[in-house]
């Protein structure tokens, strides 16, 4: 049975691990779940939801890293799936 696996580090580094063809799956969709930017206006870091609605900041860009990487993983475990 063929695998693929992608890795994504709180970093933004993605590494792709795949024994078979990805062109041969068909048609590849990706999504963000969020984005995490610099607000230069108010100097903070910010997460927000594709739908543009912001929900955090951070004056620390590791801190937003993380607060972003534990949301998205509680919206896993509740089952969200984009």
């Amino acid at each position: 049975m063929s695998r693929a696996s992608i890795i994504v580090s709180p970093f933004g580094i993605y590494r792709l691990h795949s024994e078979i063809p990805l062109k041969a799956e068909g048609k590849r969709t990706i999504t963000r779940a969020s984005f995490v930017e610099f607000d230069n206006d108010r100097q903070v870091w910010t997460v927000t939801l594709p739908s543009g609605e912001e929900v955090h900041t951070d004056t620390s860009r590791a801190k937003a890293l993380e607060w972003e990487k534990t949301f998205c993983e509680n919206l896993l475990k509740e089952g969200y799936r984009p």
